[in-house]
């Protein structure tokens, strides 16, 4: 009970990482800056320190910095060299905290406090209202949930069964709420740019559930439909249509550890598991004694494993090989390193294609190449390996 509840929290904090993002930016700040949309604001305890601007890539997990600007006595008033668009940004401090931006006005005026930035209220226009107000209502949520694991987890130490099942019951209760948030905000902002941010921040949420996500993005209007962020989330249908369960693997070529190319489809003929992982993801580790023992029960049948390493550090990864017994092929994509930091290569075209948002992921493929099974954790794999082959 105690490790199911400290899968239960991590996955709580892990799922609140992914959706407000550790944003690592791409490329050096202190670009000339051109005439582009104005940033006034007042950000209480910022003091004198530099906010970095960066423009979200294709997956929400990394931004680009574009610009990057410096306050003064916790204010700032900056012409940033960013168009009028309507394209989704942030503005990033050094500690990593963040707030998400439509620069669709000529001037957007933040007012915040610098230990809960994604919390600051964004005026320039309806879509950032919009998404100011959003932010405030999650965190609202989750600053309720936090405590009550909290509650949780001393309810199970002193083994009142009572109290912990009326505490879970609240949690169950609140994380349906978090889980519909989206839905419903789509719903009654379906005409509104701000609809489309949020439904493909919440993407990773509904990769297993791709009719949901398609019946959402059916619900925006055409020309939400038609915004940058509208077409990302199309393009993330797509890619997850293109890899469903029935449909046939997606090859590419990777290098293994001494640079030697290995394809996908060289295994097309056996039983095999694509496993996405990367070097500091712990959950991928966690996941390491059960593919052990699903590779050594059952590679004499055919049976094998293909890991895809998205770390962009060849170094760290072959250290961390070294350190780990895992014999199943292992690869990492190519020019790995030429991706400027860890969250990078999830927008390289192996990840995209495989609708990759987080870590670990995997697909089994059968011996004809068609995909049978998708995101197999712990005892789910092996059970499925069982019913493979017949035990």
């Amino acid at each position: 009970m105690q490790e199911k509840l400290t899968i239960i929290i991590d996955n709580m904090k892990n799922k609140i990482i992914f959706i407000l993002g550790f944003f690592l930016f791409n490329s050096a700040s202190g670009q000339t800056s051109i005439a582009g949309v104005q940033l006034i604001g007042n950000i209480k305890g910022i003091g004198d320190s530099k906010l970095y601007i960066g423009k979200i890539g294709d997956y929400f997990m990394n931004a680009q910095i574009v610009d990057s600007f410096a306050c003064k006595n916790d204010s700032f008033n900056y012409r940033t060299n960013i168009p009028v668009n309507n394209s989704l940004y942030c503005i990033k401090d050094i500690n990593g905290q963040f707030i998400y931006f439509l620069p669709e006005n000529d001037k957007i005026v933040i007012h915040g406090v610098s230990d809960n930035l994604i919390h600051s209220t964004i005026f320039g226009s309806e879509n950032n209202m919009l998404l100011s107000d959003y932010w405030k209502s999650i965190f609202i949520i989750s600053n309720k949930m936090m405590p009550l694991y909290s509650s949780l987890n001393k309810a199970q130490e002193e083994h009142d069964t009572i109290i912990f099942k009326q505490i879970k019951k609240q949690i169950d209760s609140l994380n349906l709420v978090m889980r519909i948030f989206p839905e419903n905000f789509v719903a009654v902002n379906y005409e509104k740019t701000a609809s489309a941010v949020v439904l493909y921040l919440y993407l990773g949420q509904y990769k297993s559930d791709k009719f949901k996500l398609i019946v959402l993005y059916k619900k925006l209007n055409k020309k939400v439909q038609e915004s940058p962020m509208g077409k990302k989330i199309s393009d993330f249908i797509a890619s997850l249509e293109a890899c469903e369960v029935g449909k046939p693997f997606i090859d590419f070529e990777l290098k293994n550890r001494d640079n030697k190319s290995i394809t996908i489809s060289s295994l097309k003929g056996k039983c095999f598991l694509i496993e996405f992982w990367t070097t500091w993801c712990g959950p991928c580790r966690g996941e390491l004694p059960t593919l052990s023992k699903a590779y050594e029960k059952y590679k004499p049948k055919g049976f094998e494993i293909i890991s895809i390493s998205l770390d962009n550090s060849k170094h760290n990864w072959i250290n961390a090989l070294d350190k780990q017994n895992s014999p199943w092929i292992q690869t990492i994509i190519n020019n790995s390193e030429s991706f400027n930091n860890y969250l990078a290569p999830f927008e390289s075209d192996v990840a995209k294609a495989y609708s990759i948002q987080n870590v670990p992921a995997n697909y089994l493929i059968n011996p004809e190449g068609i995909i049978i099974a998708v995101d197999l954790r712990g005892k789910a794999l092996l059970d499925k390996l069982i019913e493979i082959y017949k035990e």
